[in-house]
């Protein structure tokens, strides 16, 4: 996480919001256990959406983004096609 934030977005924030997001994260991924262990509906729903939104992202990545510009429109359409 560390190397992400020296890479891409090092300038713009201070060093301590990479602890900052780290523990935000690991307290999404605990809610959103907690809620599956609850409600395994949910959970099963949750997992879905992010395998979903993953392959969307590969798909967008590997396909779009060659033959689009970073301010495209494509991009904007692949991610409501996987959304839905």
């Amino acid at each position: 996480m560390i190397y992400i934030y020296e890479v891409f977005i090092g300038m713009v924030f201070p060093e301590w919001t990479v602890w900052l997001a780290g523990y935000f994260s690991y307290g999404m991924g605990a809610g959103f256990g907690a809620g599956a262990l609850r409600w395994p509906q949910y959970g099963v729903v949750i997992v879905g959406a992010t395998i979903g939104f993953v392959f969307g992202q590969i798909i967008d990545l590997a396909i779009v983004n060659p033959f689009a510009g970073p301010d495209s429109i494509a991009h904007i359409i692949v991610m409501l096609i996987v959304l839905i």
